[in-house]
C-alpha cells in the first residue's frame, strides 16, 4: 500500500475546538479553585470583550462557555 492511498483510507481526524467549559472540566482542584479567585459576578463581560450586563441578567456565561478556549486555540493550554 502507498503511502496515498493509506491517507485515502485513513482521512484524518477532525477534532472539535475545545470550549471555555471543556477547560473549566479538565481543571485540577487547585486550578479551579485559582480560576474562580478571579471571576466576579459578571466576569463574561470582561472576558468576552463586551461591556459589563447588568448583575440580574447575565445569560452571557453560556455565551462564553461555548466558546473555543482562547489559551488552547493559541497553544498556550
Amino acid at each position: 500500500m502507498t503511502v496515498e492511498e493509506w491517507k485515502r483510507k485513513n482521512p484524518p481526524i477532525q477534532r472539535k475546538p475545545l470550549t471555555n467549559a471543556d477547560r473549566i472540566r479538565s481543571m485540577t482542584d487547585e486550578e479551579l479553585a485559582e480560576f474562580l479567585e478571579t471571576i466576579n459576578s459578571c466576569t463574561c463581560s470582561f472576558a468576552m470583550g463586551k461591556s459589563p450586563c447588568a448583575a440580574d441578567e447575565c445569560p452571557c456565561w453560556f455565551d462564553w462557555l461555548k466558546e473555543e478556549n482562547y489559551e488552547h486555540k493559541n497553544n498556550n493550554w
